[in-house]
């Protein structure tokens, strides 16, 4: 019985997406009622409810039209919709100036420093924290940006109000570029829902609807993975075994060598001393590299963020310039690949090792596989 009433519960929501994305495709390409901010903001509401692989066709076109004139439009815009069109051109691998945020300096100051005038507005600050994150190598600008931003977002956060409050919150936990999409998805719906206007009721709903029936996808796939009899392994040839385990211990000395003609010995997956050990106790990235270095957890673990940094931005600098002209030299199905495979290092791995202590992902686990989102 249960089953069946899954199947149909899948069903019902198979026929009502079906409808809701006809209207939100109506919505997003109606260029005469539309104005570039208002096609920006839908654009960005669309991708962050986790709905943009249903538009993407349409939303390239919009983004196509968006980037080709966007030297002319961005003298006119504010640093909150100049910021937001940075970040949505640059997530779609469009290579968009970060000169477009010099006119949000303080011309009185020979640096890279943002007018003090925009420290009091949490919205805009918002926007360009977000923005920054998709710097690349030698972007002074951005880096000021990211600084400026994050010590006024701390500042303010106190006295904001939600669902602002909630959104930059989670903002300064877990910036949307560098995040779980799906995971990303499940907070921002239910900050939107606080804070949409009429037209996008829709758009709401399509969102739970489309996040509740991937759920029960997942849920499907698990409980087939569940099934699975490990002691089938047993069959395998023995042969085959062994070639297998052969080529894994070959894999990790190969990254053991890179490692230190790198000079960063501490990066060899500590999987391997863990192999070695005898009481199952697993060792993190940050213990090898303070064992190796002889230096206290504060200072590795402030060397793995600059790590992380300096990595985000040759992430950045390759997604983003290998698009020319729309000809791409990395296929962006693989570029996605590895752009979220990064993803899940800076959640897993950023704030806490999720990997040798689960239990602060618990929360997450049951937002997405567990949890239906109440429609």
């Amino acid at each position: 019985m249960e089953v069946l009433l899954a199947l149909q519960v899948q069903e019902n929501y198979i026929e009502t997406i079906k409808e809701l994305k006809e209207e939100v495709r109506s919505l997003l390409m109606a260029e005469e009622n539309n104005t570039t901010i208002e096609t920006i903001i839908l654009i960005d509401t669309i991708e962050r409810l986790g709905l943009g692989y249903h538009f993407e066709d349409e939303i390239e076109k919009q983004l196509q039209q968006i980037y080709k004139f966007h030297h002319m439009n961005s003298q006119e815009y504010d640093l909150d919709t100049t910021a937001l069109q940075f970040r949505l051109l640059r997530q779609h691998r469009y290579n968009i100036p970060c000169d477009v945020f010099n006119k949000f300096k303080d011309n009185n100051i020979n640096e890279e420093k943002f007018d003090d005038k925009f420290a009091s507005n949490a919205k805009e600050l918002l926007s360009l924290y977000q923005a920054a994150h998709l710097r690349m190598h030698g972007e002074n600008i951005l880096e000021e940006a990211l600084v400026f931003t994050t010590h006024h977002l701390n500042r303010m956060l106190p006295q904001l109000v939600s669902p602002l409050r909630d959104e930059v919150k989670q903002a300064l936990e877990q910036p949307v570029h560098t995040g779980i999409p799906r995971i990303e998805a499940r907070k921002y719906i239910p900050i939107y829902e606080t804070n949409h206007d009429a037209k996008s009721e829709m758009i709401l709903k399509l969102a739970k609807l489309d996040f509740n029936f991937l759920q029960n996808m997942y849920k499907k796939e698990l409980i087939l993975l569940m099934r699975w009899d490990i002691n089938e392994i047993d069959k395998l040839p023995t042969d085959c075994m062994r070639i297998i385990y052969e080529c894994t211990l070959n894999l990790y000395e190969d990254y053991e060598r890179e490692a230190i003609e790198q000079e960063k010995i501490f990066a060899v997956p500590y999987a391997i001393e863990a192999r070695e050990k005898r009481k199952g106790i697993m060792l993190t990235g940050i213990e090898c590299y303070m064992k190796h270095y002889g230096v206290s957890k504060q200072e590795a673990t402030k060397k793995f963020v600059e790590l992380a940094d300096e990595g985000w931005k040759d992430v950045n600098t390759e997604w983003i310039n290998s698009n020319n002209n729309n000809n791409y030299s990395i296929p962006k199905d693989y570029f996605e690949g590895v752009l979220n495979y990064a993803r899940s290092g800076e959640v897993f791995y950023r704030k806490s090792d999720f990997f040798s202590d689960p239990e602060d992902l618990a929360q997450q686990i049951i937002d997405l596989f567990v949890d239906p989102i109440i429609i």
